[in-house]
């Protein structure tokens, strides 16, 4: 397990420099969610993209028949290439990790992110202007101890500054 850790980390950063479709600045936005990956069914999650981290963080909250759940989810993008040029449509995958707590358990998993980005430039203090449309398989473990695995999806919106 820790070789496969040290080659998944060293596969990261020799990657790192290597994509970079997506802008440099700050990346806020928002995105609603669905699927069956072990939480709930539906939510919306509020992204953050800090220019100097190579991560695409979302902190996703939502509820079902009376219990809340909250959770924060890190995506690092291995593959972000335009696949359109002409339109500013572009593709990702990549590798992400996720913490969740809610509805009497805990949660923790491994996210493969795999989605289509377009990017609308504007001229004007917001840079560029994003909607993406993602698929998300997870695999984890939820505590009391439970295997899980699954597919969520995502349509989002984010503002780059």
């Amino acid at each position: 397990m820790r070789k496969l850790l040290a080659v998944c980390v060293l596969g990261l950063c020799l990657t790192a420099a290597t994509f970079a479709e997506h802008p440099e600045g700050w990346g806020i936005g928002v995105s609603g969610s669905g699927g069956w990956t072990g939480g709930g069914v539906g939510s919306g999650t509020l992204l953050l993209k800090v220019p100097s981290i190579p991560v695409y963080w979302g902190l996703d909250f939502g509820g079902y028949n009376n219990w809340f759940w909250f959770s924060i989810n890190g995506d690092y993008y291995l593959i972000d290439k335009t696949l359109v040029p002409d339109i500013n449509l572009g593709w990702y995958a990549g590798l992400g990790g996720h913490l969740g707590f809610g509805g009497g358990s805990a949660t923790i998993a491994f996210r493969f992110p795999i989605g289509l980005s377009w990017q609308l430039p504007i001229q004007s203090f917001i840079n560029t202007f994003e909607v993406f449309l993602e698929v998300v398989p997870t695999i984890g473990l939820s505590i009391p101890i439970n295997l899980y695995g699954g597919v969520g999806g995502a349509l989002g919106l984010r503002v780059w500054f």
